[in-house]
């Protein structure tokens, strides 16, 4: 392919408080060949290629840009936009924009968008030849979900011959990606502002009863010796402290403005409304913060004033297991820490527990390590069938050898995935069933097709007389299952762990509604329901905001999101395989009240607020009544207007608990 003349171009970034190097790129070199950057955070990476965008647009047909993260994606967006007029933006927050217009989005010259958004796009969208794609943070490909859509990504863009431009500061196999890709290697292996690391044990990683709480408290004493510590030297610091679970970050934020009052403390996470999550990063930038308490959203290429980051702990207690950060993430999160454009050093802090001290050693070592992506297989092979590129089992060993060979992934474990999809009866002689369809068509990770699966096969009558029901069990089930894909055992029974998340569910479910009063949010979620146009009864809109309202539930809007595609899928569902048209119709509208739901988070910035031990203790000491002290409690919270009876909480010494 001629891809038009040479042009000589350079394009790199300098700060005049360094002596160090940043990234140069040359023109030249991306009309030439596919391209992996590998530097350190902070060295110029995306400025270097984003500079060169104007140009590049000459050569290309269009340009894409691909980010894992809303949050790094709308920078970036703005970013080329201060270059470029021809650039859209396609995540989810940009759809719920009035002024979204897909087809005007993906007719521009320029598209930033997340792995998934795009892997989904070029399936189903017939995109131009001659495409230049760009793949920010491309070491996300250590992780399963995220590792499918960046290699078929890569895949397609092989068999097109399209242009290709990786960049990580945490390539795992590097060497191995850059044969693969038969790609040139930009190499810089030193930062370019001068980082020092500092690792705080904890000591042994508590178990058993009240463990969260435990470890929390140990990290949490470290942060604010730490905290102290900076303030010695720093009077105005700005410090980032990465913390994994949502509900600590508020806690933790809570106590630090109590020992710290001179200091200004936001929260940022992905369930805020993009707008709020705006305000915190231009806030922080005008140093009219000093810390940013953060889940990953900050990790991964967001350019932020930080001297200081603190990473609060690696584990994160779920109530069946415990969750670790990858050496990868820690490397992401500590390279936040001084900025070129804004410091020459930085400093980080890692709070670990001696169980995740190997963690810490290949961060700093630099011994990334590749996840096994196994469990995400079958929604790649369904939709490898689906798009007609698996047709039999030569298809399989081929696209197994079209893997790169660190992923360890042989024509066995393809067939293995095949077959469990025939055992799920998505797929028969290399065809998709009706269901099998409808799901590949939706871009479904492989936990999302299982419980939808089980729904169908397990509970057919629920799926056609309660779609509330059928929506909400099918998001517990993505959760319960997780990524397991071993679901058939001697024939058509259901191994006993499913089996048991079923009971669970179905005993379970209806208690997580709560009687809640008539709130402002009930009220604007049936108004623009009404709106829509659509049917629906509405006690299910009540049930629907009530169990989004379940204080544990903490990030609404992502949960929302979630519950809308499921809902998008069960309403196909209806339509091509059980061939109900009126039941579509109650889909359809449970589809559009999670649409508005999430929607009044980012109008409103609606923030569900978690039960305070506390408070609930204060009023109980007045009442004398549990049940009334939560509901009040939770009234005022919320900002109910009238605070009704609320049955089935209890406390225990976690906190507060919906039992039944």
């Amino acid at each position: 392919m001629s891809w038009g003349k040479s042009l000589l171009m350079t394009s790199s970034y300098s700060n005049p408080n360094s002596s160090r190097d940043f990234v140069t790129l040359n023109i030249n070199d991306v009309l030439r060949s596919n391209i992996v950057i590998s530097a350190p955070t902070g060295s110029g990476k995306t400025t270097a290629v984003i500079s060169l965008i104007p140009q590049l647009t000459r050569y290309f047909n269009k340009v894409i840009v691909l980010v894992p993260t809303r949050a790094l994606a709308n920078e970036v967006f703005e970013r080329i936009r201060r270059i470029f007029n021809d650039v859209s933006i396609d995540t989810s927050d940009a759809r719920l924009e009035k002024n979204y217009n897909f087809f005007k989005c993906w007719s521009s010259k320029v598209i930033v968008t997340t792995y998934e958004r795009f892997d989904s796009i070029q399936m189903s969208l017939p995109l131009p030849d001659k495409k230049l794609i760009i793949i920010d943070e491309v070491h996300s490909y250590k992780d399963p979900e995220r590792a499918i859509p960046i290699i078929s990504t890569l895949i397609s863009a092989k068999e097109k011959n399209d242009r290709v431009i990786c960049l990580s500061a945490t390539i795992p196999q590097l060497e191995n990606l850059v044969q693969w890709l038969n790609a040139r290697l930009i190499r810089k292996d030193d930062r370019v502002t001068e980082l020092k690391v500092e690792t705080i044990s904890i000591g042994t990683r508590p178990r058993g009863r009240g463990a969260s709480f435990r470890y929390f408290s140990a990290v949490l004493e470290k942060v604010k010796e730490i905290i102290k510590r900076i303030l010695r030297e720093d009077k105005n610091p700005q410090i980032i402290i990465f913390r994994a679970n949502k509900k600590q970050l508020y806690q933790m934020k809570e106590v630090l403005e109590r020992e710290f009052p001179q200091l200004r403390i936001a929260v940022h996470h992905a369930s805020l409304p993009p707008a709020e999550r705006k305000r915190v990063e231009a806030e922080f930038r005008a140093r009219r913060i000093n810390i940013i308490l953060a889940t990953h959203t900050l990790a991964y290429g967001v350019n932020l004033p930080a001297k200081y980051v603190i990473i609060a702990g690696l584990s994160n207690y779920l109530p069946d297991r415990v969750v670790e950060l990858s050496d990868v993430d820690v490397v992401q999160m500590i390279g936040r820490a001084g900025r070129p454009e804004f410091d020459v050093v930085g400093y980080a802090y890692i709070i670990y527990a001696e169980e995740e001290r190997p963690i810490v050693d290949r961060a700093l070592n630099k011994e990334y390590t590749v996840n096994d992506i196994t469990s995400e297989l079958p929604a790649f092979v369904l939709r490898l069938i689906y798009t007609g590129r698996i047709r039999n089992l030569d298809d399989l060993a081929k696209w197994s050898e079209a893997l790169p060979s660190f992923f360890n992934v042989t024509a066995y474990t393809f067939e293995r995935a095949y077959r469990e999809l025939e055992e799920l009866g998505l797929v028969k002689e290399f065809k998709c069933t009706e269901l099998g369809e409808v799901l590949a068509k939706n871009y479904v990770t492989t936990k999302m097709m299982v419980a939808v699966t089980m729904m169908f096969k397990l509970l057919p009558t629920t799926v056609r007389e309660d779609p509330v029901q059928t929506v909400l069990t099918t998001y517990h089930l993505m959760r319960l299952v997780g990524t397991r894909t071993t679901l058939v055992a001697n024939g058509d029974k259901f191994t006993t762990e499913v089996l048991e998340a079923m009971h669970w569910c179905s005993r379970n479910l209806r208690t997580l509604y709560i009687d809640v009063a008539y709130t402002p949010f009930e009220r604007y979620v049936k108004a623009n329901v009404d709106y829509y146009g659509m049917e629906i009864n509405p006690d299910d809109v009540s049930d629907v905001v009530a169990c989004l309202l379940y204080p544990s539930k903490f990030n609404v809007d992502n949960v929302a999101e979630c519950l809308r595609k499921i809902a998008q899928i069960w309403e196909e569902i209806a339509v091509v395989v059980i061939k109900d048209k009126e039941l579509a119709k109650k889909y359809r509208a449970l589809k559009h009240v999670f649409r508005v739901v999430r929607k009044y988070r980012v109008d409103k910035m609606f923030e569900v607020l978690i039960i305070k031990l506390d408070d609930f203790t204060k009023v109980l000491e007045t009442t004398r009544n549990e049940d009334i002290a939560l509901a009040q409690v939770y009234g005022v919270k919320l900002g109910l207007q009238q605070a009704r009876h609320v049955n089935g909480f209890r406390r225990n010494n976690r906190g507060m608990r919906y039992l039944r």
